[in-house]
């Protein structure tokens, strides 16, 4: 995919329709595409500051519906242009009757977003048409890496003691997030472990209707279960087609171990 395509496909990206196939390669762009990134952070930072503006009553500011005239609307005569950025109220009735349409139509939707973006890389990583970044079968390395590679926390992945075989680990991006990621195998079945911090919470619209009492949540997208759970400065998902109980025991597992690095001291001393 390339920027054009991304860029025309920021609608649904944003808005979260689409297939899970366009999501993922939209990300797939943005991972590698700096200037795609920042643009699709803009507008997502022009989105909110005009919902912002319609809700609170607030009068647009020119700069603003500047940013709007560039986007949604080719040049204009001067004389249009001073009427745009002066306001009218037909116009700002009818981007906040787009805005309240779009909100319905998402809020009626489930769109689990999050599960579908997870198990499309899972499915990725754990099929072959896409190796980890680091492929390693020490979670104490594979910590390492994560730590390396990501802005936020990342806590040690489960070890065998929760019944799980790493495999390797990387980073990607979900929705316009970025997420470390842990692969490897339960009872004889691919698990993907998925990293995000606390903050994408608010990324994710479906996540908000799940009680917050509920220390781990459980949903199905096709033959998968899926897992997620708060933990400290992470939100982490435990993805694959294992029963709920095994998930929950790797979720369980996730960060209970020493963040000195002494099995990996006492490996190198016997060694």
């Amino acid at each position: 995919m390339n920027c054009t395509q991304a860029r025309q496909h920021w609608h649904l990206f944003h808005d979260s329709e689409g297939d899970a196939e366009l999501h993922l390669q939209v990300n797939e762009h943005l991972e590698h595409c700096p200037e795609c990134a920042r643009w699709f952070q803009q507008q997502i930072v022009l989105e909110e500051a005009i919902t912002h503006s319609l809700v609170s009553g607030m009068e647009p500011t020119a700069a603003i519906w500047s940013r709007i005239e560039q986007q949604l609307v080719p040049p204009q005569p001067a004389r249009i242009k001073k009427w745009l950025l002066f306001g009218s109220a037909a116009l700002t009735l009818l981007v906040a009757s787009l805005l309240i349409a779009v909100s319905i139509e998402n809020s009626s939707s489930p769109a689990p977003e999050l599960a579908a973006l997870s198990v499309a890389v899972h499915d990725k990583l754990t099929s072959g048409r896409e190796e980890p970044n680091f492929v390693s079968s020490s979670h104490v390395d594979i910590e390492d890496y994560l730590k390396q590679h990501v802005s936020f926390p990342v806590r040690c992945p489960p070890r065998e003691d929760a019944g799980f075989e790493a495999r390797g680990g990387g980073t990607c991006r979900l929705a316009n997030d970025s997420a470390a990621y842990v692969v490897g195998q339960v009872d004889g079945e691919s698990v993907s472990l998925f990293i995000l911090s606390r903050d994408s919470l608010s990324h994710f619209p479906e996540l908000q209707a799940i009680p917050q009492r509920q220390r781990t949540r459980h949903q199905r997208h096709g033959a998968h279960d899926i897992l997620l759970m708060e933990f400290d400065q992470n939100l982490v998902l435990a993805v694959g087609k294992v029963r709920a109980e095994r998930l929950q025991r790797l979720l369980d597992a996730y960060g209970s171990y020493p963040h000195d690095h002494s099995v990996k001291s006492v490996r190198q001393r016997a060694s």
